[in-house]
């Protein structure tokens, strides 16, 4: 038996908004090393924004499917990760 849905209050969402965090890492890596060797400091600067963007959206959703918090911190989770919704939405203007 899996304790995973006894540790983690949402286990697949958890888990997959971890992976896609972890992911995002690794892109932004590999974005801003390409943008280093290839382009110019503006893109270096624009793959940063979109990638750091990405990272906390990610963590913030992972946060808010994993934690097994009250009902009051839930609420903060859930509006941090609205909110990282709409930043990763403007770091894509970028």
């Amino acid at each position: 038996m899996c304790t995973c849905s006894k540790i983690l209050r949402e286990p697949v969402n958890a888990i997959t908004h971890m992976a896609g965090a972890l992911g995002s890492v690794a892109a932004l890596t590999l974005m801003v090393a390409y943008a280093a060797v290839k382009a110019g400091a503006w893109h270096v600067v624009s793959f940063s924004i979109f990638g750091t963007t990405l990272i906390l959206m990610y963590t913030a959703s992972a946060l808010y499917h994993s934690l097994r918090i009250s009902d009051k911190g839930l609420a903060v989770l859930r509006r941090i990760d609205h909110i990282m919704i709409f930043m990763v939405i403007a770091g894509s203007y970028t």
